[in-house]
């Protein structure tokens, strides 16, 4: 018995070492394959608060906490973990808040970037979406001069997201000049009313004809 317990204290003993080791392991964040060009974020129902993600940050892949006090007058701290920027790294949009204070907290926007966003990045219409959710949605010029039945997710820096359909009709009226009026879908017990022109001072594509 007494060498029984020995040889079980022992291996005890010996497991110990190893446990730092695997929890060091579960916090070890590999840096992003492809190079990181630029990082966007955005700071929702701002009013001079200043988040600033740099590449070298997403490429240490080292958890972080950034002061986003900028002009505003009082402070907020925003903390990125380092499963944060392992999803930067794979070129997900990570959405999060900071810390309240005053009685307020803000949303933020984050994402990696190329240094020239690509063409299907640029807004070709005017969008406004009704409420203050700061939702938001892109238009490429593509969609315009393609038309056909498509659907956005509209979530931008909201908490939830809502989705909005614009059927090749509605392209097509965008790019003879008239404005659309839409609904969203429901979510989180509510709606919005959005409205889309395209901008009529920009080259216009050629429309397609109708299929069919």
């Amino acid at each position: 018995m007494h060498r029984r317990t020995l040889l079980h204290l022992g291996a005890s003993l010996a497991a110990v070492p190893l446990l730092p080791r695997i929890a060091l392991a579960q916090d070890v964040c590999e840096p992003p394959k492809d190079t990181v060009e630029r990082v966007v974020a955005r700071v929702g129902n701002n009013h001079g608060h200043v988040f600033v993600v740099s590449p070298a940050d997403v490429q240490a892949c080292v958890g972080k906490t950034y002061d986003i006090a900028g002009t505003s007058g009082h402070p907020h701290a925003v903390t990125l973990s380092a499963d944060d920027f392992k999803r930067l790294g794979k070129g997900e949009i990570l959405r999060t808040t900071s810390t309240r204070v005053g009685g307020h907290i803000h949303r933020l926007l984050v994402r990696c970037a190329p240094t020239v966003e690509p063409p299907e990045s640029i807004n070709a219409c005017t969008i406004e979406i009704g409420g203050k959710d700061e939702h938001e949605f892109v238009i490429p010029e593509a969609h315009l001069a393609s038309p056909e039945d498509r659907t956005y997710d509209i979530q931008g820096i909201a908490s939830h997201s809502h989705a909005v359909l614009i059927p090749a009709a509605g392209f097509r009226k965008l790019v003879a000049g008239e404005q659309l009026a839409l609904n969203t879908s429901p979510s989180d017990g509510h709606g919005h009313v959005v409205f889309v022109r395209y901008d009529a001072r920009k080259p216009r594509p050629a429309p397609t004809p109708p299929k069919g």
